[in-house]
């Protein structure tokens, strides 16, 4: 099927069936470089830097498909001593032929400290926007003569459609020199977007999503440095797996190589990773989805940027030299 006829024909179908049903909304964007974005699902991460964090990537999906998938994440985070702990804030936007939702968060996480590492639990909440264009929507019935947006249904709308909600999310994470396992579940409050169009209203649900990422990194000398790397995610409908395995060679340079897929049916790429450390606080990295689904014989594959800042905190100072005075002996 031509994906530009099947996104038409699947929002026309969601308002079809708008004034009669309650729809599970799709997954969270996709992203091909999670190693890197633990901050943005799971709020027990905030305040894990000793500085400041920030970054982000920017994501495009099914290139050469009519109305390819665009992503953007973002995330910063601070450590507060005060709060015990740490605050954040996370963005997500996702943009597909006709639809659009953005997911914004503020995060909190509390972080104990044992001989082992730290043990920390987080919070987020947030809102939910969902928005549908309905100049992008085409009805077998409807004219678009000379620019003009007639769909003959009344159902379907023919601007912007927009629903808010707001959104909670919490996640717990152990992390020491070594490695790291963090659990995320997203998308808890069950309040829906609610949307009215003409002659028929509905309501969209997102499910709770369930985030299980490990990291495990070793040195193995002076030079060298790997980092295989683990990310579940499921709303126990549908289920994603990520494994990448990466290399780093003199903290400068980042090479890896993944794949996506949870079973034979599920398969969907090979990842490519590249990055470079540019400056000590500053960090670029590049992805390249290599469709292995039956979507590659229609899309060339993927591709992902991001970049990543660190803001490296000063030395303590030194200790001041002691001088001993008899007279207090």
């Amino acid at each position: 099927m031509n994906f530009k006829i099947k996104y038409g024909v699947l929002f026309c179908l969601f308002f079809a069936f708008l004034n009669v049903k309650n729809i599970q909304a799709q997954e969270d964007a996709q992203f091909s470089q999670s190693p890197f974005l633990s901050f943005v699902w799971n709020p027990s991460f905030a305040g894990s830097y000793n500085g400041l964090a920030a970054g982000g990537s920017f994501r495009s999906q099914y290139t050469l498909f009519n109305g390819q998938p665009f992503s953007q994440s973002f995330y910063a985070q601070l450590p507060d001593e005060k709060l015990k702990g740490g605050v954040g804030i996370s963005l997500v936007n996702d943009y597909a032929a006709a639809h659009r939702s953005t997911d914004l968060q503020l995060q909190y996480a509390y972080k104990k400290k044992f001989s082992f590492g730290y043990l920390n639990a987080g919070v987020q909440l947030g809102l939910l926007q969902y928005s549908i264009f309905g100049d992008k929507l085409r009805a077998s019935d409807g004219s678009y003569d000379d620019g003009s947006i007639n769909h003959n249904d009344p159902d379907l709308p023919t601007g912007t459609v927009n629903s808010f909600a707001p959104d909670l999310g919490i996640g717990t994470s152990l992390i020491t020199d070594k490695f790291f396992v963090g659990l995320a579940v997203q998308h808890l409050l069950p309040v829906p977007l609610k949307f009215s169009t003409g002659n028929g209203s509905g309501q969209i649900k997102y499910p709770p999503t369930i985030y299980l990422q490990a990291q495990y990194n070793r040195e193995i000398n002076n030079n060298w440095k790997i980092s295989p790397n683990i990310l579940f995610k499921s709303d126990l409908t549908k289920t994603t797996l990520d494994l990448n395995f990466l290399a780093v060679y003199k903290r400068m340079i980042t090479g890896g190589l993944g794949f996506r897929g949870f079973s034979g049916t599920t398969a969907d790429a090979i990842i490519f990773t590249i990055g470079y450390q540019i400056k000590p606080e500053l960090f670029a990295v590049y992805s390249y989805d290599l469709t292995i689904s039956t979507l590659h014989h229609t899309s060339i594959g993927s591709n992902e940027i991001g970049l990543h800042y660190r803001l490296i905190p000063p030395p303590p100072p030194p200790r001041g030299k002691i001088v001993y005075n008899p007279r207090f002996l």
